[in-house]
């Protein structure tokens, strides 16, 4: 039962011993409240078995009184309306007894003797209201009636009431006896069962507590040597408890940080070597981290320059590309000026031409005004001949016709005039209309040369801009290059002194070594 106990988990065993413990206390909890309601049991009987009981013998005793009190009083006055008034009394104090014995037969544990009670009482009123009451009226002598009916009768009904009253005290009296018998028996078994459980739980709990202290003694024991730097100590686990989890798990720590500070000394060792090595490294590259840094500085300068006669050759491809994009401008615009010469040249062309048949159509009608000019000097010659004829008759006539003949010899003069200038002005025409053949050739060939220059330079300008592209991006690569073996050189002097630290480190490091070696010296393996 122990190597059980011992084996289960720590949540189990605290466990365990609070289920004992709940065990006792539900048990002595639930003896107690069997008892308790036993004993509320027995009080309430006690209550309604006798306590109930006697008060309503106590009601019917004070009835009785009432009554008897009412019936003395109604033989002393003599008052006529006194003595109808304790009748009512009388009345009401039956009515009154009547309901009280009703009320205590449903619960009397002795019927008979409460008939016996009422009988008495049957014969008590019988006389009173037979005799007593009656003669009281007449205002005669009672006392004759009074001791021979009512006073027998009366002694007879408080003689079985008293014996009522005497048999629910025995009973009452018996009921507390039990109830106190009762209370004691529970009491007695509540308290052995609590102590029995109490000692129960006490053994069951310092068997616990010892077990757990016992074995967390060992485990302090081994934690006390392996602070001392004694990694030999070791723990049994003889449980499979947390406990007994924790001691394996401490043996294989301990056999663990004894293999780890093994291999710690050899590797603090070895780790002083390499960071002797590792001192005499940073010294080499430290060397050379500094010609590094001095040859980049010189590169660095040279590439400045570089990038310096870049940025001149770019500025100067720039203004020429400008010069050649002017060049172009113009170009274009000679093109279009040509173009627009070609135009007009053969507009000019066009109306030369149209100029040259309206000098023809000039012409002819030129030679239909000399014809008819011819035919009017014909006629007025004719006309000269016929007034001649006429003689003196004819003078008038003969005056016309000579001014008709004169204005168609000025009018044959005048169209030969204009046929010879309308003649030069053909031919002037035919030579203009030439010409401006001639002229609208070479102007077209000169549109021709002034698109083909328009081209070139357009070729010209895409080349030049790709030539200014191709020297911007040397001038960034120059730029770049500039700033790369600035941090080349930046880098190389960071890896100097970055050297100057790793050796520093080295030797920290062979430093901590040989503090390792001696802190792994203070473990025994």
């Amino acid at each position: 039962m122990t190597r059980w106990i011992l084996n289960r988990r720590l949540y189990t065993k605290i466990l365990l011993v609070v289920v004992v413990l709940a065990t006792v206390g539900a048990g002595v909890g639930a003896f107690a409240i069997v008892q308790m309601s036993q004993l509320s049991a027995a009080v309430h009987e006690l209550y309604t078995g006798s306590i109930v009981p006697g008060q309503h013998l106590e009601k019917i005793a004070v009835d009785i009184g009432v009554m008897r009190s009412a019936v003395l009083k109604h033989a002393l006055t003599t008052s006529d309306a006194s003595k109808a008034r304790y009748e009512q009394d009388i009345k009401a104090a039956d009515a009154t007894f009547q309901q009280d014995v009703q009320d205590y037969q449903k619960i009397t544990a002795d019927p008979a003797l409460l008939n016996r009670l009422e009988a008495a009482w049957q014969r008590y009123r019988t006389a009173r209201d037979t005799h007593f009451l009656p003669a009281s009226k007449r205002h005669a002598d009672v006392e004759q009636i009074r001791d021979s009916e009512l006073d027998p009768a009366a002694k007879a009904t408080m003689t079985h009431l008293n014996a009522l009253i005497a048999a629910e005290n025995a009973e009452a009296a018996a009921a507390a006896v039990e109830a106190d018998h009762r209370y004691t028996t529970a009491r007695t078994i509540t308290i052995s069962v609590l102590a029995v459980g109490l000692l129960l739980a006490g053994t069951f709990g310092l068997l616990v507590a010892r077990g757990l202290a016992r074995r967390v003694r060992a485990l302090s024991g081994v934690i006390r040597a392996i602070a001392d730097g004694d990694l030999t100590r070791s723990v049994d686990a003889d449980s499979r408890d947390e406990i007994g989890q924790m001691a394996a798990e401490l043996h294989r720590a301990c056999g663990t940080l004894r293999t780890t500070v093994g291999q710690i000394s050899g590797s603090s060792q070895t780790l002083t070597e390499y960071a002797q090595r590792m001192a005499s490294a940073s010294t080499q590259i430290a060397g050379t981290a500094e010609q590094t840094s001095d040859r980049a500085e010189t590169v660095s300068a040279a590439a400045g320059q570089v990038s310096s006669n870049v940025d001149t050759v770019a500025a100067a491809v720039e203004e020429m590309t400008a010069s050649i994009r002017e060049i172009a401008g113009s170009a274009t615009d000679a093109a279009g000026i040509a173009q627009n010469a070609v135009a007009v040249a053969q507009n000019a062309n066009g109306t030369m031409s149209k100029l040259g048949a309206s000098s023809a159509e000039i012409g002819d009608i030129v030679k239909v005004i000399t014809s008819i000019a011819e035919q009017t000097n014909l006629l007025a010659l004719n006309a000269t001949i016929e007034a001649a004829r006429a003689g003196e008759a004819g003078k008038g006539f003969a005056v016309v016709a000579s001014e008709v003949k004169d204005l168609a010899q000025e009018t044959a003069k005048a169209t030969e005039e204009i046929s010879s200038r309308i003649k030069v002005i053909q031919t002037d025409t035919s030579a203009a209309v030439t010409a401006i053949g001639e002229i609208t050739h070479v102007i077209e060939r000169i549109n021709g040369y002034s698109n083909t220059i328009a081209s070139a330079v357009e070729e010209q300008t895409a080349t030049t801009s790709e030539i200014g592209r191709n020297v911007a991006e040397a001038a960034t690569g120059a730029a770049n290059i500039t700033d790369t073996i600035t941090v080349v050189a930046k880098a190389a002097q960071d890896t100097y002194l970055g050297v100057g630290e790793t050796r520093q480190t080295a030797n920290e490091l062979s430093g901590l070594a040989s503090k390792l070696q001696t802190l792994v010296g203070q473990f025994t393996v």
